[in-house]
């Protein structure tokens, strides 16, 4: 489990599919009706789209 705490600051590793973790921020990476957001300092968020 240890690689994945500097990529997610607030999901537990059991809440995100190994799809999510590695989806590529941006509207035009969209999938599921989420898109991963950048907050530029490693972090990201998910925003619903629609």
């Amino acid at each position: 489990m240890g690689k994945y705490n500097r990529d997610q600051n607030c999901w537990s590793r059991g809440e995100v599919s190994d799809a999510r973790l590695h989806q590529h921020s941006g509207p035009q990476h969209a999938f599921g009706g989420w898109e991963k957001v950048s907050n530029g300092d490693g972090s990201y968020w998910m925003r619903e789209t629609h």
